[in-house]
């Protein structure tokens, strides 16, 4: 199965959440770090904002030998966020997602 259907599947079924589909957000979110170089944070924002709500979607049904690694992502996922708002001057918002990413990686929603 393509990483493309096993994501897609595991988005319907999050109880499907495996090592590769975890793999895919990690790629992901390289690539948007290599991106931010290029197109900068207004063009990065809303995706990245965007799959925080799909990881969380996943980290709510998914089995729970993954539920960490999905809050680990989210927790990176929402770094970038704070980093993007930063770079947009949007301090306060910079700062919520900077907290949220600590509340996250700590095992909490955020």
């Amino acid at each position: 199965m393509s990483t493309t259907a096993r994501v897609a599947r595991a988005i319907d079924e999050p109880a499907r959440v495996d090592g590769q589909v975890l793999d895919y957000f990690r790629r992901v979110l390289a690539e948007h770090y290599a991106a931010d170089k290029m197109l900068g944070p207004r063009s990065l924002l809303k995706p990245v904002l965007a799959q925080i709500e799909v990881l969380d979607d996943l980290r709510r049904s998914a089995r729970t030998a993954h539920v960490d690694p999905l809050l680990q992502i989210m927790a990176q996922y929402a770094e970038m966020a704070g980093w993007l708002h930063q770079d947009l001057g949007e301090v306060p918002a910079a700062f919520t997602w900077s907290r949220r990413a600590g509340r996250v990686g700590a095992g909490r929603r955020g």
